[in-house]
Parts: structure tokens; C-alpha cells; sequence
């Protein structure tokens, strides 16, 4: 990928050629991570999960090329109403299935999914995604023990036990803190305003 902060509303466009394999490869590495995380926090087994993410990026591959896109509404919230309606599919086909044939799902895990609310998991999701994000795009410019220093922080651990840590001084750690909070922030609202 050439660009990671490319904009949603071009990476969007050009995805409908749909035979632009770079745009779909973004596109892909953008979203199929956080659409697989919200259908394994719906209950479904991680086969079944990989077997309906590659269905989504099937449908959004035929779909997204001649649909209209409204800038006004949320991508992510789009991506969660129809990751929900891919989940519930499979739910009902599985249990057309088992009335077919008893052998062919365990029909007791069927049964057990439960579907908890969809957009509370989406945001839940998108939220550790985009925390994921930008730790690995601030990784390129601090070292591998100032990153680990900083999730310390932000998980709840004092500047004296980061200190330790880290084997620096305290006043380093404040330092270090103080300039990475300020990075961590920007890139999470860059990713908000280029992905959502």
C-alpha cells in the first residue's frame, strides 16, 4: 500500500473499477481485519468467520462498484449493518441446512449464537482497530521500548513504573508521554476522518 492515509472517499472511487486489484488490496487490508472482529464477537467459530468475511468481500466486490455512497453517513456504520445481515444469512442457511440434514451442523452451536448488539460490538471493534492502527503507523518513527512505554501509560501504570521499565528517568517518561499522547491523538483522528 503506497499510502496508508489515503482518503475513504477516493480509496471509495476507486474501487469501482472493480478490477483494481491495488484499490481492492487497500481496501481489503483497511477493512477485513475489523469486519472478521465484529462476526467473532457475534459467537461465530473462526472457520465459519473466515467463510463469511470472504462472502462480505465477495458481495462488497460486486455491490460497492455501482453503488451511490451518501459522505454523510458513517462507512464503518454501513460496513456493521451489512457484516449483521451476512451473520444472520449464515445463521438461517444453517439452520435451513440442519432441517435438511441433522449431520451437516451441529445443530447445539447454531442454537447457542447469540447475537449481541451489533453496533456496540462494531464500536468496540472499531475502536481497538483503530488503536492497533496507530500504534503500528507511530512505530515507524519511536522505538519498539518508547511504544511499549506509552501503551504502559495509557493501560494505567505510573510514569515510576515506566521509568523502571524503560530504565530512564522519570522526567524522560513524562517527556516521552507528553509528545506521544499528542501523535497518538492525531493519528486516531486522521484514521477517523480517513476510514469512517
Amino acid at each position: 500500500m503506497s499510502d496508508i492515509y489515503k482518503t475513504r472517499k477516493t480509496l471509495l472511487l476507486r474501487i469501482k473499477d472493480q478490477y483494481n486489484d491495488d484499490a481492492w488490496a487497500e481496501f481489503s487490508e483497511v477493512y477485513k481485519r475489523y469486519i472478521y472482529a465484529i462476526i467473532r464477537r457475534m459467537n461465530i467459530n473462526a472457520a465459519d468467520a473466515d467463510d463469511i468475511v470472504q462472502r462480505i468481500m465477495m458481495n462488497l466486490w460486486k455491490k460497492l462498484p455501482t453503488m451511490t455512497y451518501d459522505e454523510q453517513k458513517s462507512f464503518r456504520a454501513f460496513l456493521s449493518v451489512v457484516t449483521k445481515h451476512e451473520v444472520l444469512d449464515f445463521i438461517d442457511q444453517g439452520k435451513r441446512q440442519v432441517k435438511r440434514d441433522q449431520k451437516a451442523f451441529d445443530e447445539d452451536y447454531l442454537n447457542s449464537i447469540r447475537l449481541p448488539e451489533i453496533e456496540t460490538i462494531a464500536k468496540s471493534e472499531w475502536q481497538i482497530y483503530l488503536t492497533n492502527r496507530a500504534f503500528a503507523i507511530m512505530a515507524k518513527d519511536y522505538d519498539e521500548l518508547a511504544v511499549e512505554g506509552f501503551r504502559m501509560c495509557l493501560k494505567g501504570a505510573s510514569v515510576a513504573e515506566v521509568a523502571k521499565y524503560m530504565e530512564a528517568e522519570e522526567k524522560v517518561v513524562y517527556n516521552l508521554r507528553f509528545r506521544m499522547k499528542e501523535r497518538f491523538a492525531k493519528e486516531i483522528n486522521k484514521l477517523r476522518q480517513d476510514l469512517e
